[in-house]
This record gives structure tokens, C-alpha cells and sequence, in this order.
């Protein structure tokens, strides 16, 4: 087979009805803002170098990405391409990739000791990692500590970073680049064409989502003195890899084609599969789970708690719910938003009423308004009373100007001399003073990065 150079041809593409090339051209959620604003959280900023007016994100990524369409025999083969006015250099890299097993025992102690290695961050392959997989236990190289549990993932495309000549924009010497292995994917479908298109378009989706992901390619300006543990490194971003396709393609994909591929990530790896949860938890979580990982790869900092229960949610083996995944994304790097209690993850407004619903049920009702305003007084919240009473108040006045706001029925307490509404609003800075106060009654609560 002779390699295929599928974006040498892009713009003899960019008008078809082909799925990828369709769902790439009409895609207009949170995909184009990543590339078009500064990303802020706790101070951290991402700055990729995309236009504020660029609507066509993944089409400027693929302009610089050759996409290459392979078999594998050609695996580790080089060749010299031309590529965009210049000529360059590729191998084609193997078709397996060799990496410890990723269970809960073993995440948990990688994690012990923090996320990162402190080693330099040299984008070069773990020499231990480039072995030929035979499926027994290997020993690390230095012949001393435990032993390693290799798993072998089975690739049907990769993305090769090619670093570090990029970060001096010397295009010349090195290129990111996507291979393709057709062969495996036509394997997987057989002579079913609406089934390997689909599949395909999955696979070259998913490996410009890895691009889309890296923070060197999005022109973000960093130093980096370490490098990410492979476990959760690999976790992470094959799952954000996985829903990002995913959620990209859907609506260019029939009934068909969708069950195939859905069906099919069920079958990958757990990282891989994880992804199609977060996909079906919606945009919103796949956005603030994109906005953790890459925060994470840009300073190597995130919330050990919080990184802990999210593991620890991840291998219960459980249906995903895509508010407590938006909550454990947004913990990990804004440990002060989220609150655990309970075994569950809450905004501060969240847990606020939360509690105070669980209190009045403790009680069966038997309080009085006044009661209630003593367990929780109005001074444990900054910015608004904790109660209104109802129908007496229509809503919430702000302590410190005119604002209201408005009330909402899930937050009513029948008590026996009248109605009282819970404020569904508390300031970050209130909550120690609530988590306090909610202590003396016997209610505990986790409190993050305080």
C-alpha cells in the first residue's frame, strides 16, 4: 500500500457531503471557543493562537497536520513526503502501544505522590514503554522495585506530536502528524461502507482531538519541568479524545452509523469507553472536563481530594451521572466551588439547601419558622438572608445593594406556622461559616482547597 496523504487534498474536500468533513465544517459549539478566547480559571490562562474570528477551528489544525492513511505493513518504515511547499521525514510508528495497566489500586498509588513526574517534560517515548508486547509481566529496566503490569492498546490511528523543533516554529525539520491504519478499521467493518465510513471518520476525529488538545500546538506560552504520570495521562486524554469525536460527529451520523461506533467504543479500553459516558453526560461536561485537562497539562497542579473521589467514582463500575462528573471537572482545578457530602459532590449553593432540607427532614416538619432561623442564622450568609418567609416575601433582597432574586418551588419548607424559601444563593466566602454551623448539628461536609 502507498501512503495517502489525506490533507494534501483538503481543499478539494471542504465542500463535500463526507461525514467528518461535514460534521468538521458545521461544528459550532465549544470546540471553536477553546481555540477563540483566553480560558480563565483560578488565574491559570490557556492562550491558543487561533483568530477571535476563526470559525474554523479544526480546519486550521488540519492544515497543519499532515493526515496520513496507512496499513500496517508499513509499521516503523520511513519515508520522505512532501508536505506544503517543504520535504520531510516520517516513520510510520507501530500500530501497538505498550503502557501499564490502568486499574483503581494501581491509579491509586500512582497517585500518592502527586500527578507529575519530576523529570523534564522531553516528548520522548518511555524507553520501557517501546518493548514488543508478549503478554507477560516485565521487570523496569533498573532490574529493582515491583513489578509492572503492561497492557497493549491496539491502535487504529495515533498522533504523533514531533516536538521539540515545532515550539521554534521551525516547520522544516519536524511535524505533527496522524497516521491511519485503514486496513484495521476495514477489518473491523468488513465490506459494510456506511459502517466504515463512519468508523473512520471516528478514528481521524479522535486524533485531531488529541492535536486539538495540545497546549504546544495551540500556541500556549509555558515552561514545563514535568511530565504527567502515563496512567492518568492516558485515562484522561483518550477518554476527552473519544467524547470530543464523538460529540462532533453525532449529528452528521444516521441512526446506523451511530449504534456501529457506539457500540464499538464499548468494546475499547476503559479510558476509551469512559469517553462515550462523558459524551452522553452532554457538552457542558465534556466543556468542564476540557477545561480541567487542560489546565492540568499546562501547570501540573489539580486537587489531590478531588482527584481521588473522581478516581474512586470512576472504578465503582456505575451509571454516570453528568452533574457529578461537571462537579468532580470543576474540583479539579477550582477546588473551592465544589463540596462532598454524603459520598456526592455539590456546588456551595447545592449543598447549602441540601443540608438544610435534610435538617427540616430530620425534625419531620415540627418546626417553626423561627426555629429554622435559629439552626441557620442569616449571619452565616454574606450577601442574602438565608430564609424569606412566604407568601409575606416574594423574593430575596441582596444585604449590601437592591438586587433580588427570585425564589424557586424545590426550595420550600412547610413549617408549622408558615412557608419559608431557602436562598439559593452563597457566596464562595460564606461557606466556611455555613460548613461551621452545619457541624454543630451533626452534618458533615468536605470542604476543597481551603
Amino acid at each position: 500500500m502507498q501512503i495517502i496523504n489525506l490533507t494534501k487534498d483538503y481543499y478539494y474536500w471542504r465542500p463535500t457531503e463526507d461525514t467528518l468533513i461535514k460534521a468538521m465544517r458545521e461544528v459550532s459549539f465549544f470546540f471553536h471557543d477553546y481555540g477563540c478566547y483566553r480560558v480563565w480559571r483560578g488565574g491559570s490562562s490557556i492562550t491558543p493562537c487561533f483568530s477571535e474570528h476563526d470559525h474554523n477551528l479544526l480546519f486550521s489544525i488540519m492544515e497543519q497536520i499532515p493526515i496520513f492513511l496507512v496499513d500496517q505493513s508499513l509499521c516503523r518504515k520511513s519515508f520522505r513526503i512532501g508536505f506544503i511547499g517543504h520535504g520531510m521525514e516520517i516513520t510510520v510508528p507501530n500500530d501497538e502501544f505498550i503502557a501499564e495497566s490502568v486499574d483503581m489500586d494501581d491509579m491509586f498509588k500512582d497517585m500518592e505522590d502527586g500527578i507529575c513526574e519530576d523529570v523534564p517534560c522531553n516528548d520522548e517515548v518511555d524507553p520501557d514503554l517501546d518493548l514488543p508486547y508478549d503478554g507477560i509481566e516485565r521487570q523496569p529496566s533498573c532490574n529493582h522495585g515491583p513489578k509492572k503490569h503492561w497492557s497493549v492498546f491496539d491502535l487504529l490511528g495515533a498522533y504523533i506530536r514531533q516536538y521539540p523543533a515545532f515550539r521554534t516554529y521551525d516547520m522544516t525539520e519536524s511535524w505533527p502528524q496522524i497516521f491511519i491504519w485503514v486496513d484495521k478499521i476495514f477489518s473491523i467493518t468488513g465490506d459494510n461502507y456506511n459502517h466504515f465510513t463512519a468508523l473512520l471518520s471516528q478514528v481521524i476525529a479522535h486524533e485531531l482531538m488529541h492535536a486539538f488538545m495540545d497546549i504546544d500546538l495551540l500556541g500556549c506560552d509555558h515552561f514545563r519541568g514535568f511530565r504527567i504520570k502515563q496512567k492518568l495521562y492516558t485515562l484522561k486524554e483518550e477518554c476527552l479524545a473519544n467524547a470530543l469525536s464523538l460529540l462532533m460527529l453525532k449529528p452528521c451520523f444516521d441512526k446506523g452509523q451511530w449504534k456501529f461506533v457506539t457500540d464499538f467504543v464499548k468494546t475499547q479500553p476503559f479510558a476509551y469507553k469512559l469517553g462515550l459516558d462523558y459524551a452522553m453526560a452532554g457538552e457542558r461536561t465534556v466543556e468542564e472536563a476540557l477545561h480541567s485537562w487542560l489546565r492540568i497539562k499546562e501547570t501540573g497542579e489539580v486537587d489531590k481530594n478531588v482527584l481521588m473521589y473522581w478516581l474512586h467514582y470512576l472504578f465503582e463500575k456505575k451509571a454516570y451521572d453528568g452533574q457529578q462528573l461537571e462537579l468532580y471537572e470543576e474540583g479539579l482545578v477550582w477546588p473551592k466551588g465544589v463540596y462532598r457530602y454524603k459520598s456526592n459532590m455539590y456546588s456551595d449553593d447545592g449543598v447549602a439547601v441540601k443540608v438544610i432540607k435534610d435538617y427540616f427532614k430530620t425534625k419531620k416538619g415540627k418546626l417553626s419558622r423561627q426555629d429554622m432561623k435559629d439552626v441557620f442564622p442569616d449571619s452565616i450568609n454574606e450577601d442574602y438572608n438565608v430564609f424569606i418567609d412566604y407568601p409575606e416575601l416574594k423574593h430575596f433582597e441582596a444585604k449590601k445593594s437592591n438586587s433580588q432574586r427570585s425564589i424557586y418551588e424545590g426550595h420550600f419548607l412547610a413549617c408549622l406556622d408558615g412557608d419559608l424559601v431557602i436562598c439559593d444563593y452563597w457566596h464562595p466566602n460564606s461557606m466556611p461559616a455555613f460548613v461551621d454551623n452545619a457541624k454543630k448539628s451533626g452534618f458533615e461536609i468536605e470542604m476543597f482547597g481551603w
